[in-house]
C-alpha cells in the first residue's frame, strides 16, 4: 500500500460526491454576499467610508476558509484523530477567559415570590 490509504478508484467517486457540496457552499456564499452588501451597504458608507467594507471582512474570512477547508481535503483524517483532543482543548482554554458569563448572556432579572 501506498503512502495514501485511499484507493485510486476510490478518488474520482469521492470527488464527485464533494462537487455538489462545494457547488452548495459557493450559492450560500454568493448568496450572503448579495445579502450582505444590499444591507449593510449605507451604514457602511456613513461609518466608515467604504460601501464595501464589511464584504471585504467577510470576503477576507471566507477566504482564510476556502484555504482552510481545501488544506483539510489533503489531510488523512486518521492521521488528524491523534490531534483531535488538542485542537478541541487548547482553544477552549485560550477562549475561556473571554467567553461571556451566563449572566450577560441573559439579562433577566427574577424576583422571588412574597
Amino acid at each position: 500500500m501506498g503512502r495514501y490509504p485511499i484507493a485510486a478508484e476510490n478518488i474520482a467517486s469521492l470527488r464527485k460526491a464533494d462537487t455538489g457540496f462545494i457547488a452548495a457552499v459557493i450559492l450560500m456564499c454568493g448568496l450572503g454576499f448579495t445579502t450582505l452588501y444590499s444591507t449593510s451597504g449605507d451604514y457602511a458608507l456613513r461609518a466608515f467610508g467604504d460601501t464595501l467594507y464589511f464584504v471585504k471582512r467577510q470576503g477576507l474570512f471566507l477566504l482564510i476558509g476556502f484555504t482552510c477547508m481545501t488544506a483539510l481535503v489533503f489531510i488523512n483524517l486518521e492521521s488528524l484523530r491523534r490531534f483531535l483532543p488538542f485542537m478541541v482543548v487548547v482553544p477552549a482554554t485560550v477562549s475561556a477567559p473571554f467567553a461571556p458569563t451566563v449572566k450577560t448572556l441573559v439579562p433577566i432579572m427574577v424576583k422571588p415570590p412574597d
